[in-house]
């Protein structure tokens, strides 16, 4: 028998009991099969299933689950989702009352759903997060030729130019992996035979994303205190709430223009970076905001947005923003 032990909480024990009541064994029968006595092993098992027993075996809780003919991953994965449900009842009972009105305006079960499911994520992505200790330029590398043939397979590219978009993002890595200013990006002497200068731009602007989200992994402090952990899940779900407001409106838009449904991702994509320009730019700088505007419909026009519906995209951000964090007197 395994004997390490560990810490045994109140929900495991429930757990245990509803396997051994779904076998329709008895708490005797159990006893005997992990080979208790009879006269000991149904008071233990008993004060087992109470939660009682504090810190039992492993290899106690192991035969139990063989005696209840219950695989080991059954166990664990149920007590994982009793521990993530209440790990999310806790953050939603520490969330202020207008946020949690603000969640359930959001039109559909399932989107109400899906929020609530990204932050409950998110709180265990913060909990378990780790520093590490380097960029790793092999994975870099390997997440990057994914993305790129993932992104060249969705807008139909031959596939013999792989290697050469490949290529060119290979070159670019170091560009952007090099903390000193860059030359402005001649993308001229790659243009060959079938290859597109809007598809060569979206790339590098992919690049500087993924490189981007690894840095900020590898710069991740220490795990952050509960309270702080609570502090940013909130802020989290604040932010998932106000983006599925933004994408609703933007989508009815669409729908409206009649834009092809394949482009749908890209303009919802816009519509995030625009209302992140809002965010950290609309109280403090009006004219830098301008700027961030036209730098970025000009950068999504290389990937063939249309120039009129980016700017009634961006429209539409905007009044979602003003609707959430402007008054009416300051409108």
């Amino acid at each position: 028998m395994v004997k390490y032990s560990f810490v045994f909480t109140k929900e495991m024990a429930d757990l245990l009991r509803k396997f051994r009541e779904q076998a329709g064994l008895s708490q005797l029968e159990v006893a005997k099969s992990i080979g208790l006595s009879a006269k000991s092993g149904d008071s233990y098992i008993s004060r087992l299933e109470k939660g009682d027993v504090k810190q039992p075996f492993l290899g106690t809780i192991i035969s139990y689950l063989d005696a209840c003919h219950t695989p080991y991953l059954n166990f664990f994965a149920k007590f994982s989702q009793l521990r993530f449900k209440e790990r999310h009842q806790e953050i939603m009972s520490h969330t202020s009352s207008d946020v949690i009105l603000t969640r359930n305006k959001v039109k559909g079960k399932n989107l109400i759903q899906k929020i609530d499911r990204d932050t409950a994520l998110y709180a265990e992505k913060i909990k378990y997060q780790r520093k590490t200790p380097y960029l790793d330029k092999d994975k870099l590398e390997a997440k990057i030729a994914r993305e790129i043939s993932k992104y060249l397979s969705d807008h139909n590219v031959d596939k013999k130019l792989y290697p050469t978009y490949l290529d060119f993002a290979y070159f670019v890595l170091p560009r952007v992996l090099n903390p000193k200013p860059n030359p402005p990006l001649d993308v001229k002497p790659w243009l060959k035979s079938g290859m597109q200068p809007h598809l060569l731009h979206y790339i590098n602007r992919m690049i500087y994303k993924i490189v981007h989200q690894e840095q900020k992994k590898l710069h991740r402090r220490k795990i952050p205190t509960t309270e702080k952990q609570k502090k940013m899940v909130i802020g989290f779900l604040k932010y998932r709430v106000m983006i599925e407001q933004v994408e609703t409106e933007v989508h009815k838009l669409l729908n409206e223009l009649e834009v092809p449904f394949s482009q749908y991702h890209l303009y919802k994509d816009f519509a995030r970076e625009c209302f992140s320009h809002l965010r950290k730019l609309y109280f403090k700088d009006q004219m830098l905001l301008s700027q961030r505007f036209a730098q970025s419909i000009r950068g999504w026009k290389e990937s063939k947005l249309d120039e009129n519906v980016l700017l009634k995209v961006k429209e539409t951000t905007i009044k979602v923003f003003q609707n959430l964090f402007v008054s009416p007197i300051q409108k």
